[in-house]
């Protein structure tokens, strides 16, 4: 199971210190978390969720070609989570800045994953949903009813509707990416849970896909 963003350790992250090329010619560095793919689930049970105020939407307004994206507004555990996760790759930049940019410090800028809103609503933090290739989104639905969860069902990304409760385990996409004189990491949903009709439940549940979900590397670093 995925470490959620209060037992993940920085300390176990990871960074290449060499740049690769990817099959369509971006840069990136591979990171990981204890050897393996870099992957988190934010929140902590179905109790601690995230809004989705627009749902699983085009990343570009009426393009279908942008691909899917999903918005969740952070609560401020998991506003500082990203933040500390941003600045463990800034950091890692500038050890490894003559490697990453041939120079001793970067002359790129770090790409934050958390954009700001308008007026008093919290930050976003936009996912990526895949929806082809051989890691797609899987997306499970939980309902609530008298107070009472449902056993988990499998869902598409049409559950995922403005307003939706969600609690996604997180994906880092491939490693640092280097382009247009920035770097960051992309943030794909890895799996999301809908909580449906979300209300007191009468017990804590959590998100666990099992141990036949095996996270791929999909060499990609955007």
């Amino acid at each position: 199971m995925a470490p959620n963003q209060s037992t993940f350790n920085f300390g176990n992250l990871t960074f290449d210190g060499s740049v690769s090329t990817n099959r369509g010619g971006g840069k990136y560095v591979q990171v990981a978390y204890q050897g393996t793919q870099v992957v988190f689930q934010l929140g902590t049970s179905v109790h601690d969720t995230l809004r989705t105020p627009f749902g699983a939407e085009y990343a570009a307004r009426d393009d279908p070609s942008s691909g899917l994206v999903m918005k969740v507004e952070l609560s401020p555990d998991k506003h500082t989570f990203i933040e500390g996760f941003e600045a463990k790759t800034v950091e890692e930049a500038n050890t490894h800045s003559q490697a990453w940019f041939g120079k001793p410090t970067p002359n790129a800028m770090p790409n934050s994953t958390i954009k700001e809103q308008n007026g008093d609503r919290p930050p976003c933090l936009k996912l990526k949903i895949a929806t082809e290739g051989k890691k797609p989104t899987l997306v499970k639905v939980i309902t609530v009813k008298e107070g009472k969860l449902s056993k988990e069902t499998t869902g598409s990304v049409d559950d995922i509707t403005p307003g939706s409760s969600v609690l996604p385990i997180v994906r880092v996409q491939g490693g640092v990416y280097f382009i247009n004189r920035t770097y960051g990491c992309s943030l794909v949903a890895d799996a999301v849970l809908v909580i449906k009709q979300h209300g007191s439940a009468s017990s804590s549940v959590t998100f666990d896909l099992g141990d036949d979900v095996v996270m791929q590397d999909d060499d990609d670093d955007e």
